[in-house]
């Protein structure tokens, strides 16, 4: 019996072995994952900082861009404001030296037909 006992007592003393050999590996292959994972993990909060701060790079040149947008805008109705506020005064002076033109030529008109009838009063003059 004390045989028996011993030998089943090396069997489980085997088994207790080989059952913490194989824990002891199935942890070791475990803490490998972990590490694994922990490094992924390090790789992934990088990455997601990376991507954080391109996107706030993104949201930063959106406002930018619908500053510049706005400015442009602005701008733009200045201009259009200017533009016609010209075409005001530009079809004011055309307007202007119509009519300058139009009292230029009665003057001519005038100053022809005076001539004329100085000439011709002149000319008669000298008939009589």
């Amino acid at each position: 019996m004390l045989k028996d006992a011993h030998a089943a007592l090396v069997y489980l003393q085997q088994t207790t072995q080989w059952t913490f050999q194989v824990v002891i590996k199935e942890l070791r292959s475990t803490q490998s994952q972990c590490v694994v994972l922990q490094e992924e993990l390090e790789r992934t909060e990088r990455y997601v900082g990376i991507l954080v701060k391109h996107r706030n790079s993104l949201l930063e040149q959106e406002k930018s861009d619908e500053e510049h947008r706005n400015y442009l805008q602005t701008q733009n109705e200045s201009l259009k404001t200017q533009l016609q506020a010209a075409h005001e005064d530009i079809s004011g002076f055309i307007n202007e030296q119509v009519e300058y033109q139009r009292q230029l030529k009665k003057l001519s008109d005038k100053k022809a037909s005076y001539k004329q009838k100085r000439r011709s009063n002149r000319l008669q003059g000298e008939t009589e």
